[in-house]
């Protein structure tokens, strides 16, 4: 509140005791340690089609799109990168959220080895409503 970075209001609406359960989680960690972290990194790459609509063949799938989009935290870890997205939907089972997203986060890898030096080693999906994550094949 003194940095004036919430109000009052949204202050008062945060559940500390999740807040608090994150920051003991070993995910948490694992981003405290890193040399590098990067919050809501943008971006904006050529990628060709065919990595976004499976379904299109040939000249169309070859044809380059730009891509944007926002990767919402991303932290180095063993000279290699960490890409983690964060979920709010309110799941019971968090791997329904791998399913779901499985696709985006692939996405997200590919952008984030193109505008970066590194290779991404593992994309996470965060569960705010469940607490908890789950590494996504990428």
């Amino acid at each position: 509140l003194s940095e004036n970075i919430l109000t009052q209001e949204q202050f008062d609406a945060i559940n500390k005791e999740e807040v608090q359960k994150f920051l003991d989680g070993s995910l948490a960690k694992r981003i405290t340690a890193s040399p590098l972290i990067m919050r809501e990194e943008r971006f904006t790459v050529n990628i060709k089609a065919g990595m976004l609509d499976s379904t299109l063949e040939g000249n169309s799938a070859d044809t380059r799109v730009v891509m944007q989009g926002a990767v919402d935290l991303i932290f180095k870890e063993d000279n290699e990168l960490v890409v983690v997205d964060y979920k709010t939907d309110r799941v019971r089972d968090i791997s329904r959220l791998k399913e779901l997203y499985a696709k985006q986060l692939n996405l997200y890898k590919l952008a984030v080895e193109e505008f970066t030096d590194y290779k991404v080693k593992e994309c996470i999906i965060y569960s705010i409503h469940l607490n908890d994550y789950i590494s996504v094949d990428c």
